[in-house]
Parts: C-alpha cells; sequence; structure tokens
C-alpha cells in the first residue's frame, strides 16, 4: 500500500465566516454526493489540536506534575484540567444566550398574543415588532445552540483520546 499523501483540512485556511457556518467541508460534501460515497483518501487530515500524541504527551505530563505535587492525593481532574485549560468551561458561556433567548422567546409570544384579544389597544407595528423579535431570538437561540454543543463535543473527543492514550501508556 503506498504511503498515503497529506491532505490539510481545509478549516485551517478557512476564514471565520466559513468556520461559522462550515462552508470549508463543502467541497467534500459535493464530492460525496457526485460520487454517492466517500472513501479514506477522500478524507482530510486531522486537526493538530485532535492527534493523539500531543494530547497523551500534555495529560501525562500533567499527570505527572500532579502527582509530584500532591504525592498522596493526585487528581486527575486537576490534570485534565491543566491540559484543557479552561476553554471549555468558557465555550459554556456560549449557553448562556441560548437559554436567554429560550426563556424570553415564549414571553414575546405572550405579549403577541396580547394583540389579538378583542379590543386590544397594541399599535399594529409593535405587533410586528414583537413577531420579528420571536422570530430572531429564535434564529439566534438555534445559532448558539449548535455553536456551543459543536465546541463542546470537540472538547470532548479531545479529553476522549488524551484518556485513552493514557490508559494505553499505562
Amino acid at each position: 500500500m503506498a504511503p498515503k499523501q497529506p491532505k490539510p483540512s481545509p478549516f485551517l485556511k478557512a476564514n471565520a465566516w466559513s468556520r461559522t457556518f462550515h462552508s470549508w467541508i463543502s467541497k467534500l460534501l459535493d464530492k460525496s454526493h457526485q460520487q454517492k460515497t466517500l472513501n479514506l483518501v477522500d478524507l482530510y487530515d486531522l486537526l493538530p489540536e485532535y492527534e493523539s500524541i500531543n494530547l497523551t504527551e500534555k495529560l501525562e505530563n500533567h499527570w505527572f506534575d500532579d502527582m509530584k505535587h500532591h504525592p498522596d492525593n493526585p487528581n486527575l481532574f486537576r490534570a485534565t484540567v491543566r491540559t484543557m485549560r479552561w476553554q471549555p468551561f468558557l465555550i459554556g458561556c456560549q449557553f448562556i444566550p441560548q437559554r436567554i433567548g429560550t426563556f424570553i422567546q415564549p414571553l414575546l409570544i405572550i405579549s403577541l398574543m396580547n394583540f389579538f384579544k378583542p379590543c386590544s389597544t397594541m399599535s399594529i407595528h409593535y405587533a410586528c415588532l414583537l413577531g420579528i423579535l420571536s422570530v430572531l431570538t429564535s434564529i439566534f437561540s438555534s445559532f448558539f445552540h449548535h455553536k456551543f454543543y459543536f465546541s463542546i463535543h470537540g472538547y470532548g473527543a479531545q479529553m476522549r483520546v488524551a484518556y485513552h492514550g493514557l490508559i494505553y501508556h499505562k
């Protein structure tokens, strides 16, 4: 079998818009649609942050440091936080706008329902504003929802790879 040619991921060169809306993967999707299937040679290389050697090495070094500093009570959670840093927790902040949108949208709809009551004094402009805000809240809420889950699944995969590498080294 011939050695595989390196095929860097287009994610590395993608701009912020392309990364946000995943348009960097459109060539692969088009190829899949044309061929009706994908082969291993069609797939891109792993991103550097997902390579098991680097992740395992970082986690292992932090684990040994934790065993040195706390010989009577080493903690894998501390080693994990040092390895992944606080990035997963900061990504959790993306979940806050999604939860706020989930909370606000029913309130907007309840206010909009007052427009349809008999003898309502609400202006049509205000009702349209409430309707538009309700739709925008739904769009932004779903945007933050998908962005949050995409990011957190990536960090979950990194942690899983690092833990499996640590177990394999043992």
